[in-house]
């Protein structure tokens, strides 16, 4: 059930990548969105029966966290805010995020960080906007890795997909 979800993930990604403005396309996005909720919900039941108490309040505190996510979408946040909202240390979120994504809850924050970077930086006009100020407004201070990191994950650089605008 893992794997379906992960390569229900992949694809998406995948079309993304090829071309963003395809996911915006309802037609498109749609089924994308079907498959991945759809191989969620097998993961869900599939380990639904073999949860213990510590997985249910794993799940509390990652859905809190989610929450203060989705209602802050667009701005950054950090660890010590998803802790608060879900009223957990960072050790038990950590743990959490760990049991049931297999990522860390920095390494989560830092993917939704450099998501939200190049979400921007698509929709940036790039006679006005330089991707140092965008990566800094996401709390990246460290420009270099930045590049790096974003150019591992997206396959370009940001400079170029922000002219590529």
């Amino acid at each position: 059930a893992i794997e379906c979800l992960r390569r229900a993930i992949a694809g998406a990604f995948q079309v993304g990548a090829r071309n963003p403005l395809l996911l915006e396309d309802p037609l498109v996005r749609r089924p994308a969105e079907q498959a991945v909720l759809t191989a969620a919900v097998r993961v869900a039941h599939s380990r639904r029966d073999a949860r213990s108490v510590r997985s249910v309040s794993h799940l509390r505190a990652v859905r809190a966290a989610f929450a203060v996510l989705e209602a802050r979408a667009s701005e950054p946040i950090y660890l010590a805010e998803l802790c608060e909202s879900a009223q957990v240390s960072e050790r038990t979120l950590r743990n959490a995020f760990q049991h049931l994504y297999g990522v860390s809850p920095i390494r989560y924050l830092a993917l939704r960080r450099m998501e939200l970077v190049r979400r921007a930086l698509r929709d940036a006009d790039p006679r006005q906007t330089r991707v140092s100020d965008v990566a800094s407004r996401f709390g990246f201070t460290n420009l270099g890795r930045f590049a790096m990191e974003f150019r591992q994950l997206y396959g370009e650089s940001p400079s170029r997909m922000l002219r590529a605008v």
